[in-house]
C-alpha cells in the first residue's frame, strides 16, 4: 500500500486559504440570505383581523382605509428605541403620508410611555392579547408593516435604514393616509 504523501508547508497554506475563502463566502452568503430577509414584500392580505387597545382604553381595527405604517415594538428593546427614534425625527414624514402607529408588545409597560420619542406618546396601541402579532406572523421587534387599503403589503422586520424608510413612505405616500386619526 502507498502512504498519502504529506503535505507542505505550501500545500498546507493553500488548503487553509481555499477553506478560508469559503468561510468567506459562506459569510458573505449568510449575510445575504439575513438581509434578504429582512424587507418582504408580501402578497397582500387581508387586514381586518388587527384589533388592539389604545391608551384610552378604547378598541382599535387596523385597516381603516387608506395607507398606514404601524411600527411594532417592546419597551424592553434598544434596537426599537433607535427604530422609534428614527421614525419620530424622519423630515420625510409630510401631510402625504400617515405618522406610524406604534404598536406595543404585550410585555410593554402601558402606563408610563415616557420611553416612547414625544411625537408617539399617548398615540399608541396595546396588542395586549397578542393578536396584531399573530395576524401577521411577526417573529421579531422591530418590525414595520404597510397596510394600504386594508391589505397588509410590506413587513419588514429589523431596523429601516433610511433608503428603506424612504421607499416605505413613498409607497404610503401614493395611496394617501389613512382615515381618521388615533
Amino acid at each position: 500500500m502507498l502512504a498519502p504523501p504529506s503535505m507542505s508547508s505550501g500545500t498546507r497554506w493553500k488548503a487553509g486559504g481555499l477553506l478560508g475563502g469559503c468561510g468567506l463566502l459562506a459569510l458573505w452568503i449568510a449575510h445575504g440570505v439575513a438581509t434578504s430577509r429582512l424587507e418582504k414584500i408580501v402578497t397582500p392580505f387581508p387586514a381586518h383581523n388587527l384589533r388592539g387597545q389604545l391608551p384610552s382604553g378604547a378598541s382599535w381595527t387596523g385597516g381603516s382605509g387608506g395607507a398606514e405604517i404601524l411600527l411594532y415594538v417592546d419597551q424592553h428593546c434598544a434596537y426599537c428605541k433607535e427604530e422609534l427614534h428614527a421614525w419620530s425625527t424622519s423630515l420625510a414624514l409630510t401631510s402625504r403620508t400617515p405618522a406610524p402607529r406604534v404598536v406595543l408588545s404585550p410585555r410593554s409597560d402601558t402606563q408610563h410611555d415616557s420611553y416612547l420619542p414625544s411625537r408617539f406618546r399617548g398615540m399608541w396601541i396595546h396588542d395586549r392579547d397578542t393578536v396584531i402579532a399573530r395576524a401577521l406572523a411577526l417573529r421579531g421587534v422591530p418590525t414595520t408593516v404597510v397596510i394600504i387599503d386594508n391589505r397588509v403589503t410590506a413587513i419588514r422586520s429589523g431596523l429601516t435604514s433610511a433608503a428603506a424608510k424612504d421607499s416605505l413612505l413613498q409607497i404610503v405616500s401614493v395611496s394617501g393616509p389613512a382615515g381618521g386619526e388615533l
